[in-house]
Order: C-alpha cells, then sequence, then structure tokens
C-alpha cells in the first residue's frame, strides 16, 4: 500500500513538471536517471551487485524494454483516445498477472477472489466514467499493448527481484530504461523535443517525480518477493485510488459522486480479495 501511495504521487508531480514547461522525454528520462542515482547506496547498503551476473543481464533489459514500451504505449494511446479510458485498460493488468500465475500454478486464486477481481474491474469503470469519451481503434490497441506490457513487466522484474534482489532489479531496470529513453530523445529530437522546466517548482516536481517512482516500485518487488506478484499487483489497483486523492490535495480536482462509488466499490473489492486469500491460506 505504501508503494502504491508512493506511486500515486507520481502523475500528479508529473503534471506540475510539464505545467511547469517540461517536456514528456526530459521526464522520463530524469524520472529514470533519479531512480537510478538514489538506488546506488541502498543497493551497496543492502550488500546487493550494481550489476549483476551476465546470466541475468538479458532479463533486465527485456524487462527494461517492457517498461519503455508500457510508457511509449500509454503516452501514445492518449493521443489518439481519452487519458480516462487508456488507464482503465492499462490498469487492468494485475487481471492478466492473475491468469498467467494461476495457469502456471504459482499461485492459487479462489472463486470469491475472481468475482473480486471482476468487481474492481466494474469500480475501475465507474471511477473513469465521467472521462470515459471513446477512442479510435488504434488508440484501444496501443493501450492493451501498454496493459501487455506493464504485465510482462512486473512478471519479469517480480522473479528477478526473488533471485537478485529488489534493489539491484530497481537499479538496473532505471538505469537500462534511462539509456533506452536517451537514446530515444538524441535520435528522435523532431518527435521527443528537449524543454526544460521554468520554475523552481517545475524541478521540485521532477525530483519527486523520480523519487517517488523509484521508491514505488523498489517497495512494490520487495512486497512481490515477499507476499508474491498477484497479490502484491491486485494490491497496487488502489494506485488509480490514491492517485485521486493526491489530485484532489495538490491540485484541487474533485470527484464526482458516480466516480466516488467506483473509488468505495474498488476499495471494498480489494478488501475481499484479501479476505479471500486468508480463506485460502486457512483451508
Amino acid at each position: 500500500v505504501i508503494s502504491s501511495l508512493c506511486i500515486a504521487v507520481v502523475p500528479s508531480a508529473g503534471k506540475i513538471a510539464m505545467d511547469a514547461g517540461a517536456s514528456l522525454i526530459i521526464l522520463l528520462v530524469s524520472r529514470c536517471l533519479i531512480g537510478a542515482v538514489f538506488m546506488v547506496p541502498i543497493v551497496i547498503l543492502q550488500r546487493e551487485a550494481l550489476f549483476p551476473d551476465r546470466q541475468y543481464l538479458w532479463r533486465i533489459m527485456l524487462a527494461s524494454m517492457f517498461g519503455v514500451a508500457m510508457i511509449a504505449g500509454l503516452y501514445g494511446a492518449v493521443r489518439f483516445m481519452d487519458v480516462g479510458l487508456a488507464m482503465l485498460i492499462l490498469y487492468m493488468y494485475p487481471i492478466g498477472i492473475a491468469l498467467v500465475e494461476h495457469a502456471q500454478g504459482n499461485e492459487r486464486i479462489s472463486r470469491i477472489q475472481w468475482a473480486s477481481l471482476v468487481a474492481v474491474a466494474g469500480g475501475l469503470v465507474l471511477l473513469s466514467y465521467d472521462s470515459l469519451r471513446g477512442g479510435d481503434m488504434f488508440g484501444i490497441g496501443l493501450s492493451f499493448a501498454a496493459m501487455f506490457c506493464a504485465m510482462m513487466f512486473t512478471i519479469v522484474s517480480s522473479r528477478l527481484a526473488k533471485t537478485i534482489g529488489a534493489s539491484s532489479v530497481n537499479f538496473a531496470t532505471n538505469l537500462w530504461s534511462c539509456i533506452i529513453l536517451a537514446a530515444l530523445m538524441l535520435g528522435l529530437p523532431s518527435v521527443l523535443p528537449v524543454a526544460m522546466p521554468a520554475t523552481n517548482t517545475g524541478w521540485l516536481a521532477i525530483a519527486g517525480n523520480g523519487v517517488f517512482f523509484m521508491l514505488g516500485y523498489l517497495l512494490f518487488f520487495e512486497s512481490s518477493r515477499i507476499i508474491g506478484i498477484t497479490r502484491t499487483s491486485v494490491v497496487t489497483l488502489v494506485d488509480p485510488l490514491l492517485a485521486a486523492l493526491v489530485a484532489i490535495l495538490l491540485l484541487g480536482q474533485m470527484l464526482s459522486p458516480l466516480e466516488w462509488t467506483g473509488f468505495f466499490v474498488i476499495t471494498g473489492s480489494l478488501l475481499v480479495f484479501e479476505r479471500g486469500k486468508q480463506l485460502v491460506q486457512t483451508v
């Protein structure tokens, strides 16, 4: 939940930075760079490897590419459709993870938990309903591609965290994502223009965006190592709830009655999912 709270700050911090003049590519590169820099002392203190054995390199690069592709797919989608619908599709990725882990026999999902996941999906629709204005098929396709990449990034990174440690994975994926994004920025200057924030508030938002992004994923990977990838991913469905609360506090964006209904449906469904997990463990 603390991981979700950290991630919830990221969209609002990003919006503040871009409103201050920062371009999207600078926001993304700085986010990964800040994450990599801040992870160095944490990795050293935890006595994990800054540069894991070469046998893990291809999986680290694969996770990084999925992470970058997820971002590209999401921001590409919102050019063709409403951001609410794009985020709604993206946040379905924990259901995909639950299906994969259940099918592979890694984790057992009870019927009541499946029902709660369906209810969560309904709650997400309600939470996003006021902003859903549809979108063309290309935008919807990009959103589902972003969802798939989010699912694969989470699965690959979480399994790596069990082997080489959460801090090591976080540092490595941030570093490689930064390298990939920087290469795209330098190679496609006309498509990805560089612009810095024009105010101190914008720079502070850039820093906050990177720090909270790093903390969110560090805690996520550590949690997935302890309680399992499915349970951790489903709990992150509180991300849009917490993001909505942060937007209320920082941006003054209020929720409609229908959105509040979706908010409480998701909250209740997640509690049922956790209760279902406890019942399965008891049996």
